[in-house]
């Protein structure tokens, strides 16, 4: 007796969102592409701060999910600003440091740090994680 076969429906990955983009050509909409989502330049603060592993850039950024921060992180190295590389000791496990284009970002990042603490409302400042800690540890909160 044949078998019955059926063409198996090809198993289609859904496609994920393509990123919006400026339908502008200048350089500050090209910059915006690459570190202008939300969490983007924070996750850069941090590795300007020192390399990190997943789970220290997660408990340094208190309120990002799991899954924005792998997406945020994947973008970053796709454009060229973050590596992923093999941490030290104490385990060996991957970290991600900012690449060449990633450090060139410290000065626009300080730039904007400045700006937001002169001109915001001090009760609408809130510290990072990193700095969070450092104030419960007996240290002094740097930014």
């Amino acid at each position: 007796m044949a078998r019955a076969t059926t063409s198996p429906k090809h198993s289609v990955r859904p496609v994920p969102p393509r990123k919006r983009r400026y339908r502008e050509r200048s350089g500050l909409a090209a910059a915006l592409d690459v570190v202008g989502e939300r969490w983007t330049l924070l996750i850069v603060r941090e590795l300007l701060r020192a390399p990190r592993r997943y789970g220290e850039l997660l408990e340094a950024l208190p309120g990002i999910g799991t899954n924005l921060l792998v997406n945020r992180l994947r973008d970053l190295e796709a454009a060229g600003v973050v590596a992923r590389v093999l941490a030290r000791s104490p385990q060996s496990a991957v970290a991600y440091e900012l690449t060449d284009r990633g450090r060139a970002l410290k000065p626009t990042v300080d730039a904007l740090q400045a700006w937001g603490e002169a001109n915001s409302d001090p009760r609408d400042r809130r510290m990072s994680g990193t700095e969070t800690r450092a104030v419960l540890q007996g240290g002094a909160a740097s930014t």
